[in-house]
């Protein structure tokens, strides 16, 4: 008998979120360095409806969504853990991180193609906003930004998002 034949079939006993709006809860939160070298921080979160999470590298040009994170959590990073950011090249300080942890933020999540299979799509977390976001309208996640998103009434289709 092969093992393939012996072993039971793994059955996922988490649903991933989907595409919207969901205000979650921030499980871990880890410093990582990607792939490219790059510092990277690992965020997974949760809610009853199910998981995420979010592989965000971090950049000069991407660094705008780690000050979005900090603003729709509360959680500021102090003067001596944003200089560390600056000097270690901006690796997220082990301190800042450890105090998102616990703290409920509401995470816009979009399908978009796989990068190796565009016949696949994938769930990503695109942002992050304040907790009680969530509200959306079933028309705003089918596809445009929301109002509170975009930071007006206007709605704003996904291309125009600059990130």
């Amino acid at each position: 008998m092969t093992l393939f034949d012996q072993t039971e079939a793994w059955v996922p006993y988490e649903q991933i979120l989907g595409a919207g709006t969901h205000t979650v809860t921030i499980e871990s939160a880890e410093a990582d360095t990607s792939k490219n070298g790059h510092p990277q921080v690992t965020l997974k979160f949760r809610n009853a409806q199910g998981v995420a999470t979010d592989w965000r590298v971090i950049t000069e040009g991407s660094f705008g969504h780690i000050v979005q994170l900090a603003k729709s959590t509360g959680v500021h990073p102090s003067d001596e853990e944003k200089a560390y950011f600056d000097s270690n090249g901006l690796k997220a300080p082990k301190s800042w991180l450890g105090r998102l942890v616990g703290k409920r933020v509401a995470i816009v999540v979009i399908e978009e193609p796989k990068w190796d299979d565009a016949t696949k799509t994938q769930s990503r977390v695109q942002g992050y906003l304040p907790p009680g976001s969530d509200t959306t309208p079933a028309e705003d996640r089918a596809g445009t930004a929301s109002a509170a998103f975009s930071g007006g009434s206007q709605q704003v289709a996904d291309d125009d998002i600059p990130f």
